[in-house]
């Protein structure tokens, strides 16, 4: 993997691990009888929002087949807009969990990972790595750039 490819990588692994370690502390609160912190009608739960990005990471990553991405020109502007947590109009591809263990979630997304990272070493540029619903056939380093900007996205609008 280039090195630019294994810098974004870590980038986005430190943000996973991030979300883990808000949502571990959501859920030890809970145990320990602490209330729940009271969400805005219609809302995702800590839970629900971890299982959205995990979902995500198993859904958008096509198999290779050597045809070119056709990334959409809304992407660098969809981008920007996630990094800076204003919302875009886009209807998730199926309504996140909250009924699954975290230990569950955990384990699904470290194969997702792990399988996305071996996929990072093989991938070609410009060739087409994910699909995704509004910006389109991604490369493998759009990709990168798009899971950053999602993850950015749902730290800075984490339940308080």
């Amino acid at each position: 993997m280039s090195p630019k490819r294994q810098s974004q990588f870590k980038l986005i692994e430190q943000k996973k691990l991030d979300i883990l370690r808000r949502l571990e502390s959501a859920t030890l609160g809970q145990r320990e009888g602490l209330a729940p912190q009271k969400l805005a009608q219609d809302a995702w739960s800590p839970m629900q929002i971890a299982y959205h990005l995990m979902r995500a990471e198993e859904l958008l990553p096509a198999p290779p087949d050597g045809s070119v991405a056709r990334r959409k020109p809304i992407f660098f502007l969809g981008c920007a807009m996630l990094r800076a947590a204003v919302p875009i109009p886009s209807k998730a591809r199926e309504e996140p969990r909250d009924d699954i263990s975290l230990e569950e979630l955990m384990q699904r997304w470290s194969t997702s990972r792990e399988t996305f990272q071996a996929g990072l070493e093989t991938a070609k540029p410009g060739e087409r790595f994910a699909n995704h619903p509004v910006f389109g056939a991604l490369d493998a380093d759009s990709y990168l750039t798009m899971l950053d900007a999602h993850l950015t996205y749902h730290l800075k609008r984490w339940p308080a």
